[in-house]
């Protein structure tokens, strides 16, 4: 899992140049590639590259809350059922 979200967060910081003036298509002239100077197009890129970082931060933390919350009750569960067995008497 660390390796899938390492390769997912890569995809997304390479994509970071897509908020600057690297952003090249080719749209008005096939032979020429040049700039996008159109800022709302920048923004709608960089709405998705946040977008899939939130989502990326959002399963993260849900997987570690979900192991965390886990490992506690079963914690729990083990130091009850010592103290009940050791609390009984004979």
């Amino acid at each position: 899992m660390e390796i899938i979200n390492e390769i997912l967060i890569m995809m997304n910081t390479a994509f970071l140049v897509q908020f600057s003036d690297f952003v090249v298509t080719n749209h008005r002239n096939p032979d020429i590639d040049y700039m996008v100077n159109d800022v709302e197009y920048k923004y709608e890129i960089g709405w998705y590259n946040l977008g899939g970082l939130a989502c990326i931060f959002v399963f993260n933390v849900g997987t570690i809350l979900f192991f965390s919350i886990r490992d506690t009750i079963s914690r729990l569960k083990t130091r009850f059922a010592k103290k009940s067995q050791t609390a009984k008497p004979s």
